[in-house]
């Protein structure tokens, strides 16, 4: 499912993972967020390609991400999108 994300993709990324952060007091959560982050960026993955592929085993099996962070990454995004408005129309 295309979720058409306004925006610049890239921005949006780090944005989100930057909105996921902020949901977690653990230190080492928001790190995994972040290099969960950076290497989607590495790779030239943006946060459609990602929902759309539900594909959490490929942060962890490619990425070395934890597999609760990598869960959390994907299954949240529409929610980050509603919350911000960022829906293309």
């Amino acid at each position: 499912m295309r979720l058409d994300i306004a925006g610049h993709h890239d921005v949006n990324l780090q944005d989100y993972c930057d909105w996921l952060k902020s949901r977690v007091k653990n230190e080492s959560y928001k790190h995994e967020y972040q290099k969960a982050a950076d290497f989607l960026l590495e790779k030239a993955f943006d946060l459609d390609l990602v929902y759309e592929d539900q594909n959490p085993g490929f942060l962890v099996e490619q990425g070395e991400i934890e597999e609760g962070i990598t869960r959390r990454f994907v299954k949240d995004i529409p929610l980050w999108v509603k919350r911000c408005g960022l829906h293309e129309t």
